[in-house]
This record gives structure tokens, C-alpha cells and sequence, in this order.
């Protein structure tokens, strides 16, 4: 059984096979039940010892560290208890080169 606390203190549980489901398919769950995108979440357990994120199924590099493994290969045993928390992203460099092409695309005309 996997036990869930939200930011806003609201909880769910379910029980899950540990042998047969994914931490890709918990995170589908989460984001189908409760409406939270899976790639903007993470899940952590309550000490912040393990974090685990969705992982697409392309993405090789990560597969062992998080999404691809089962809840057993992860050490999420038969009652645990994670937090779910939204993954907060930096405002990167990105938008700033964006405005810059902008006024530039202005200036060559």
C-alpha cells in the first residue's frame, strides 16, 4: 500500500504490486486521480532519503535511478508513505534569449 500526503495536507492511499508496478505507473496514477501533471511532480519519501520522478520511456540514462524500476526495486515495501510535491523549475536562460531574438527579428527589417 502506498500512502500519499499532498502539499495542501489532503492524503490517498492504494495498494499496488510492488513487483509489478513501476514508479512511472504510481505517477500515472497521481496524475490521472488527481490531476497533477506527472512530469511536474516528484515523490519523496517522508525523510527526503529517496526522490522519484517520472521518467519517459526513452530516456535510458535514468531508467535504473527512478520512473522504470518497480516499487520493489525502488524499496517502497508493503506500507510507505510518500510526499508529493510539485517540482519547482528555475527560470532558465531560455526566455531571456527568446526576448533578445524578439528585438532582434524587430531591428533587421
Amino acid at each position: 500500500t502506498i500512502a500519499l500526503r499532498f502539499g495542501d495536507g489532503s492524503r490517498d492511499q492504494r495498494r499496488f504490486v510492488a513487483e509489478e508496478t513501476s514508479v512511472n505507473e504510481l505517477l500515472n496514477w497521481v496524475d490521472a486521480t488527481h490531476g497533477m501533471e506527472r512530469e511536474k511532480i516528484e515523490l519523496s519519501t517522508m525523510n527526503g532519503s529517496k526522490t522519484f520522478v517520472y521518467v519517459e520511456e526513452d530516456d535510458d540514462d535514468e531508467q535504473e535511478e527512478s520512473g522504470n524500476v518497480t516499487l520493489d526495486e525502488a524499496g517502497l515495501g508493503k506500507m510507505t508513505a510518500l510526499r508529493v510535491n510539485e517540482i519547482v523549475q528555475e527560470v532558465d536562460n531560455g526566455e531571456e534569449e527568446q526576448e533578445e531574438e524578439d528585438e532582434s527579428d524587430g531591428t533587421d527589417e
